[in-house]
């Protein structure tokens, strides 16, 4: 009797603890909190690199908003390296600061306003 009460005592103390264990980290929200370098040529072709949180493999980069297309342009070249940190390269894009807006593939999106400027 007393072997299975000590498996009793050892079975609720330990499910709990397994259960919380498999439920991982919860996904990191998205943000975009900086861009390197702010600046460009209006010709395009910019390496630059976008940090933040919550980058999912698959993520679009967008630059800049072009009212005669009626959308944003998107990056080249983008790379998630991790969910905090995408390299691309900028798209051409007249004169002006510009917004850096990034879509994951689940249908979150972000931007941070005025962030690039194209000289």
């Amino acid at each position: 009797m007393r072997l299975i009460g000590v498996w009793l005592i050892t079975l609720c103390l330990c499910v709990p603890l397994l259960a919380s264990s498999r439920r991982g980290k919860q996904p990191q929200p998205l943000q975009v909190t900086a861009i390197s370098p702010t600046s460009g040529s209006t010709k395009g072709g910019t390496k630059i690199t976008v940090t933040g949180t919550g980058f999912e493999k698959g993520a679009v980069l967008s630059v800049g908003y072009v009212p005669a297309t009626g959308g944003y342009t998107q990056a080249t070249e983008v790379q998630i390296v991790s969910g905090s940190k995408m390299v691309a390269v900028t798209p051409p894009h007249p004169q002006g600061e510009v917004d850096v807006i990034v879509t994951n593939p689940s249908g979150a999106s972000t931007a941070l306003t005025g962030a690039f400027e194209y000289k």
